[in-house]
């Protein structure tokens, strides 16, 4: 397996899917959706829950993988090398003008990173939007979408943004 997490499903002839068995990300934890208690994302899964069901297992459900690395190649999510190094563990889930924003950082704090959801242009998918490391971190960048690179340096340039619903 991967830190990614697997999945194995079985379908019939006809392409039903029978029975799906999947296994989450090691290291790792979740936030959950300001507007949704119901609805968690990890840094690689969005999760439904459902408090009313008692069966272990039962209670929650993979809801949709929050990395696409052919749309975005350099997400920093995709390159399990930095990934792995990166030991990314703190995860939260915040709105900004009804918008899904979901941060992660390492667990030793040194890096935090923010996606952003587009759910009209990338549905489940994660968009990364923002790298920070600790003081003259090289890593320091936004990610440019049209690149596909972290090019930006914040050092050397101010940025006003406004996020709307």
């Amino acid at each position: 397996g991967t830190f990614w997490g697997n999945c194995i499903e079985k379908f019939t002839a006809a392409g039903v899917l029978q029975w799906r068995d999947f296994a989450g990300t090691s290291l790792d934890c979740a936030g959950t959706d300001p507007d949704n208690e119901n609805e968690v994302y990890s840094k690689f899964h969005h999760y439904s829950l459902d408090y009313s069901k008692k069966a272990p297992g039962t209670e929650w459900s993979l809801k949709g993988f929050t990395v696409n690395r052919f749309k975005y190649p350099n997400d920093i999510r995709v390159d399990q090398n930095s990934d792995v190094g990166s030991r990314s563990l703190g995860a939260g889930a915040y709105r900004i003008g009804g918008k899904l924003f979901v941060a992660r950082s390492s667990q030793e704090g040194y890096r935090w990173e923010l996606f952003r959801q587009e759910t009209a242009t990338d549905g489940e998918v994660l968009v990364p939007s923002v790298m920070m490391g600790a003081g003259g971190d090289p890593n320091n960048h936004f990610y440019n979408t049209q690149t596909k690179h972290g090019s930006i340096n914040l050092k050397k340039t101010i940025y006003t943004t406004s996020i709307g619903a």
